[in-house]
């Protein structure tokens, strides 16, 4: 018996009510999630992975070739291979930096029209974590008087800042122009983004076209240094 048979069988019994019903439901899907799509939990190496999304399949081979050939180091250390291994371990970590390099420079790209997800990449970039927000326990609002309920706290804060603009709008000072009087520069700001785009445009073709040279120099040299080795 299966479990869609299992379960119309259980919504035909006449003594249960339409919760028990739902709870029959949930738990026979939690029963087929868990049989067809376990949740299997991430390795410490493929979370450490997951974190550096720039790191492929080929560079993962070159570090188990690296961490191999220090395993025979260690066995049998000799100045050849004590060099053999520093060349190909730096050749691997400016691989490795080029590669990080080239993802950023990818999403920055990508991203050049969307400002949030810009600053995101920036933060990653420079490893910084957000900050939980944290609700105080207590407020003191007008007349000194304390507020410790959650729900008053919140509403409080929302009443503060839903306040904040009618008060400053109360502040200025009232004007016989239009909107579109204070826009007298607008054709000289269309051509100042022109401008940048344009050089954005260069700057990004310039940087590809170093790094596709980079790379072709990169693979030579490591073809070259591969071929010594097996040699």
């Amino acid at each position: 018996m299966n479990y869609m048979t299992f379960y119309k069988n259980k919504l035909s019994h006449d003594g249960m009510n339409i919760h028990q019903k739902f709870d029959t439901l949930v738990s026979t899907f939690k029963n087929l999630l868990d049989k067809h799509a376990p949740l299997i939990r991430q390795s410490r190496r493929e979370r450490k992975l997951a974190q550096k999304p720039w790191i492929t399949k080929a560079i993962m081979v070159s570090i188990g070739h690296k961490n191999r050939f220090f395993s025979k180091i260690c066995k049998n250390r000799t100045p050849s291979a004590t060099n053999a291994y520093k060349k190909y371990r730096n050749l691997l970590t400016r691989i490795k930096y080029k590669a990080k390099q080239n993802y950023y420079q990818y999403l920055f790209s990508a991203y050049q029209k969307n400002s949030s997800k810009t600053w995101a990449t920036i933060h990653d970039i420079i490893d910084k974590k957000k900050e939980g927000s944290v609700i105080p326990k207590v407020v003191i609002i007008q007349d000194n008087q304390k507020v410790t309920n959650f729900t008053n706290i919140c509403n409080e804060f929302n009443k503060f800042f839903a306040s904040v603009a009618p008060k400053m709008a109360d502040r200025l000072p009232l004007s016989n122009f239009r909107f579109d009087h204070y826009m007298t520069d607008i054709n000289q700001f269309d051509h100042y983004m022109t401008d940048i785009n344009f050089r954005f445009d260069n700057y990004m073709t310039d940087i590809n076209f170093r790094f596709d040279n980079y790379m072709t120099d990169i693979n030579f040299r490591f073809d070259n240094y591969m071929t010594d080795i097996n040699q």
